[in-house]
């Protein structure tokens, strides 16, 4: 039996799926501002606030940062423990 190891192509798939995730959801931020969504739905005035729409992506590129790192972490102690599995089966 074997083991797949995750190699530099898998860790960058990970990685790029999930900044095309947090693009997305980025970019859904900044539409519903401005197709003004809030107003329509929401009864807001009809204008276009800035500073949510900033703070918004400022809070969600700052989380994307943290789980980019720690998924990078992850991947990197799951090939470090592969690596001994490979050693015990030995």
């Amino acid at each position: 039996m074997t083991q797949s190891t995750p190699t530099k192509q898998s860790v960058d798939s990970v990685l790029m799926k999930e900044a095309i995730g947090f693009a997305t959801f980025l970019i859904i931020v900044w539409v519903v501002e401005l197709a003004k969504v809030p107003h329509r739905f929401f009864g807001e005035p009809d204008e276009i606030i800035w500073f949510r729409m900033i703070f918004r992506s400022v809070v969600i590129i700052g989380i994307w940062i943290w789980v980019h790192f720690t998924t990078k972490r992850v991947l990197k102690r799951l090939h470090h423990l592969e690596e001994f599995l490979r050693v015990c089966s030995w």
